[in-house]
């Protein structure tokens, strides 16, 4: 999880919900005023030339960078340093112990305090406090009142909030002692992490309407909790649900065994012989060439039972071209002909709106022998999206990159649907991302040799028909559980975003509202 991440999970927390509810109601009994006001000293980091080596050679002081910050709450130590000689010659800025470090530049108001003497790069900036206000009250209420940093910001390249624009920000406190309460009271409930520790509010030293309000907040996400666990949980399930129809549809359990004259009397391995003889003539007449197999170790428990009238046999048995893009590197134009590539393939989903485009010149090399037509299928072959499969549903001209392969299957025979099932279900994923290769294949580079020699399931044309249908009928049964069940988790999400709106709203607006 990165620092931003970690950082907005922070600001959604029960603790600095909380601490929003009691800062909104402080307004009326304490000190209001801007942090220009409480601002002992503030200053900007900086960062020394990188030629020359002296200013980082000894490592005398962390110098922080702003993936640092907001990573904790104190910060003791960075991974980068700057030298003794860096500050000395005034080339680096250092801040002393007990300065909030806000990041100024980029994702702008993360902050963490700092424990010890230290350095920033530029896009970090650096304010002390006056004697009256606790360091840990002011990092409470700026991490609660982040939205401050965004009041009319500096719009360039990145969002920038310069000096200027942390002075004017709004603070209010109280006198110190009750700063301390309210800091005291925010880090015990930092440790609520159950229902069961809900015993921690009763001993806070803390206004009975702030210990009702922290009882709600945390009640409020343990009950939240459950329900979005359970709404995840669910949407598991339905993806188990779909590999496990996948899974039967590849072992002949979802559809009646077809009767061979409904089948045209053909069963799965008269089928495989006609085929075959079919693209021999082709071979003989030069029309099409033979693919290199590549025999893979098979992972174990890979293959399965099949109904006695299917029959195995290797993808390019039913296939006349096997193949992928082009190996060139693209040179991409504004316009012209269509480019695909893998990130426009996921599972049983063809995505040809988002591509690149090549020259027409370029077009005509790429699809020699490899042109991609309306029902064939494109695998994905490297990266996450290695096994991913999808069927052209479309008429288009393109031509395809090399992390992609093209299937062409003898589709009067094959219905190509079919096979994007099989090559999308736990048994093509799991061949074409587990499966190594005996003669240095690697799961990352799903080689067209493996490709070739993947063992296809293969029922009647009639029956592969039928499988598609029922699956077909299947997969929507799951689209609606899943819809549903996000459904769900937005009116939850919305759910909880009222009643915090509610809880945190002023009094007064309430009143006037």
């Amino acid at each position: 999880m990165t620092t931003a991440e970690k950082y907005r999970q922070l600001e959604k927390s029960p603790v600095i919900n909380i601490a929003r509810f009691i800062f909104n109601d402080l307004k009326n009994e304490a000190t209001n005023t801007t942090l220009e006001k409480v601002i002992a000293d503030i200053k900007t980091g900086k960062t020394p030339s990188k030629q020359e080596k002296r200013f980082y050679e000894d490592g005398y002081f962390d110098w922080f960078k702003p993936d640092e910050i907001g990573s904790e709450k104190y910060l003791f130590s960075s991974k980068d340093k700057v030298s003794k000689y860096a500050f000395v010659t005034k080339q680096a800025t250092i801040f002393e112990p007990d300065t909030i470090l806000i990041n100024a530049i980029g994702d702008v108001g993360r902050i963490s305090i700092l424990k010890k003497q230290a350095s920033s790069n530029q896009q970090i900036t650096g304010i002390r406090l006056i004697e009256s206000v606790l360091v840990d009250y002011a990092y409470f209420y700026l991490l609660a009142h982040r939205e401050y940093f965004y009041v009319d910001l500096f719009q360039t390249t990145l969002p920038i909030v310069n000096q200027k624009k942390i002075n004017a920000i709004p603070f209010c406190y109280p006198i110190i002692e009750e700063q301390k309460r309210i800091v005291r009271g925010l880090e015990e409930i930092e440790n609520i992490k159950s229902i069961d520790d809900l015993y921690i509010i009763d001993n806070l030293n803390w206004k009975e309407k702030y210990k009702v309000i922290c009882r709600n907040f945390f009640n409020l996400q343990f009950g939240t909790k459950e329900i979005v666990n359970e709404l995840t949980h669910q949407l598991d399930l339905v993806k188990q649900l779909r590999q496990s129809f996948l899974r039967e549809a590849m072992q002949g359990k979802l559809v009646a065994p077809c009767a061979l004259e409904r089948a045209g009397g053909e069963d799965g391995q008269e089928l495989l012989t006609k085929i075959k003889a079919e693209k021999a003539k082709l071979i003989a007449d030069k029309k099409i060439k033979q693919g290199k197999l590549q025999v893979a170790e098979l992972l174990k428990d890979l293959l399965f039972e099949i109904p006695e009238h299917w029959t195995w046999c290797n993808l390019d048995d039913i296939c006349y071209n096997i193949t992928d893009g082009t190996h060139q590197t693209p040179q991409y134009t504004k316009s012209g002909r269509m480019f695909l590539s893998a990130q426009n393939v996921k599972p049983f989903r063809f995505m040809p709106e988002v591509h690149k485009f090549v020259s027409e010149e370029d077009y005509q090399i790429y699809i020699k022998n490899r042109k991609p037509e309306k029902g064939d299928l494109l695998i994905g072959r490297v990266g996450a999206g290695i096994g991913e499969t999808a069927v052209i549903d479309q008429d288009l001209d393109f031509c395809i990159y090399v992390s992609v392969a093209l299937i062409q299957p003898f589709k009067e025979y094959i219905n190509s649907d079919y096979l994007a099932q099989v090559f999308n279900s736990p048994y093509g994923v799991r061949y074409a991302k587990g499966n190594i290769s005996s003669k240095g294949g690697s799961a990352g580079n799903f080689n067209l040799g493996r490709i070739r020699s993947f063992q296809i399931p293969l029922p009647p044309l009639h029956e592969q028909e039928q499988i598609v249908a029922k699956l077909e009928e299947l997969m929507a049964f799951c689209d609606g559980l899943e819809q549903s069940i996000k459904e769900s988790q937005g009116y939850n999400e919305m759910l909880l975003q009222q009643v915090l709106k509610e809880a945190l709203q002023p009094k007064e607006e309430i009143a006037n509202g």
